[in-house]
């Protein structure tokens, strides 16, 4: 019974020991990677071409936002611009005047469309039916 004991107790301390020392290893490697990592933010890599990506994504972000939508694109995001820079009427005003239109009629005045509710005007030539089920 003893035996057992004491190899009980060695393979404790034996893990123990191994563990620790592989905390230590771990947190003095996390040391020296962190201290060459605030001089320069370099990825691993097996390359010999080494490539910034934070400035390829500001590059992307750049391109992005110089960009000049065209047609249907254009439309939706002077829309989305309208809304987003726009009061909490001007929102208010869009939501209440589209939903109610069936998407018809689209206001940024909410001193009109806060007044009553908002007719559908379907586009000319074309006229507005009921959906049956």
């Amino acid at each position: 019974m003893r035996i057992h004991c004491t190899r009980f107790v060695r393979v404790v301390l034996f893990t123990l020991t191994r563990s620790l020392l592989f905390i230590n290893t771990k947190r003095e490697l996390l040391l020296t990677t962190n201290i060459g990592s605030q001089a320069t933010n370099k990825y691993p890599s097996s390359s010999h071409y080494t490539r910034d990506w934070d400035k390829v994504v500001s590059d992307i972000k750049k391109e992005e936002k110089d960009e000049k939508p065209e047609g249907n694109e254009a439309m939706t995001h002077l829309l989305q611009q309208i809304y987003g820079d726009g009061s909490d009427e001007v929102r208010k005003a869009m939501n209440k005047s589209f939903t109610e239109s069936g998407g018809t009629v689209l206001s940024t005045n909410w001193k009109e469309v806060g007044k009553e509710k908002v007719d559908m005007k379907p586009p000319d030539g074309m006229e507005f039916k009921e959906y049956e089920y």
